[in-house]
């Protein structure tokens, strides 16, 4: 729904959730604890079975006549159920700066969110970054995903 407009008494609630996303903040070793647990739930209660990774809803609509959301994704799905979860957070796409020049740049370059590890060293398991340390580093930006 549109923010600000409100729902029917018939309508679904609105349920409030918890995200743990991996931050660059966090230690790796932080990180991989949270992701492991993770999966140690989705394995104990079977979601991965009825889960649809690396899909995006394109359309979510609630119908009121069957009392069910519609929902249709980018690979053809329409999905019909009572509650939703949303889960991917608002920032799921980095936002890539519009700099002059940027597209010229021969450097290497990547969004903190598309960590690239071939090119830096490490691993999100761990480990150092070897591999930028004959590297000037340049952080762009106002968010702390860098540092």
């Amino acid at each position: 729904l549109p923010v600000g407009q409100r729902r029917s008494s018939q309508s679904p609630k609105r349920l409030g959730g918890r995200n743990f996303p991996l931050r660059h903040g966090r230690s790796e070793q932080q990180n991989l604890l949270r992701r492991k647990h993770a999966q140690r739930i989705g394995r104990h209660f079977n979601l991965y079975s009825r889960a649809l990774f690396q899909t995006q809803v394109r359309e979510m609509r609630w119908d009121e006549a069957d009392a069910r959301w519609v929902l249709t994704t980018d690979r053809g799905d329409v999905l019909r159920a009572r509650q939703v979860v949303i889960s991917s957070g608002s920032l799921n796409r980095p936002k890539l700066p519009g700099l002059p020049g940027l597209s010229s740049f021969k450097g290497h370059t990547f969004h903190t969110s598309r960590w690239d590890y071939d090119y830096t060293g490490g691993s999100f398991a761990g480990g150092t970054l070897d591999k930028l340390a004959d590297k000037r580093v340049g952080i762009i930006g106002t968010g702390a995903t860098g540092i």
